[in-house]
This record gives structure tokens, sequence and C-alpha cells, in this order.
């Protein structure tokens, strides 16, 4: 365990609206966190600033992220299947024509 406890806030990136303020995150190990998000609604931008503490550098104090929604991951592995597909269908010889 790390001791630290990191803060994280997230807002609503269209509409600018804190949902978590400064909440505490917890620690999981090896110096990774976790935070239980409920109210994402797998419809909203969401920007996130993870805040170490003050006993880091200044550079290493801030983590910051963003996440879209889960509708475009799910597009986005529909598009590779649609890929994977065509390219089932593609013949490939390794003879040379004469």
């Amino acid at each position: 365990m790390t001791g630290l406890t990191p803060l994280i806030t997230i807002v609503n990136a269209i509409t600018g609206v804190v949902l978590v303020d400064n909440e505490e995150m917890e620690e999981i190990g090896s110096g990774f966190y976790r935070y239980d998000f409920p109210i994402n609604d797998g419809e909203s931008d969401y920007v996130i600033k993870c805040d170490g503490g003050d006993t880091l550098p200044a550079n290493e104090r801030y983590n910051l992220s963003s996440s879209s929604p889960s509708g475009e991951i799910l597009d986005i592995s529909s598009r590779c299947d649609d890929i994977k597909t065509a390219m089932d269908n593609i013949y490939i010889s390794t003879q040379k024509k004469i």
C-alpha cells in the first residue's frame, strides 16, 4: 500500500455539472485505485481528475482522464466484427501468375 489517499472529481463534460467533488478513492494495491461511480448513465461524457495529494511532486500529483458513452464502444466493436467478416472473404494466394 502506498499510504496515499487520492481524491477524485468527476464532471459531466457537456453540462459542466460536478457530480463527484474531491471524494476519496480506494487503493486496490500496487498504487492502483478505484472509485465506484453509480451516477454513470452510460450515455454521458465525463472528465475526471485524480489528485494524489500535496506530498507528491507537482508533475505526479494529478491524473486527468475522460470517459465516453459505452454505446460508442459497442459501435466500434460491431464495426470490428464487420471488418473481420469482410477480411474472411478475401482470397489470398501465394502462387505466382505466369
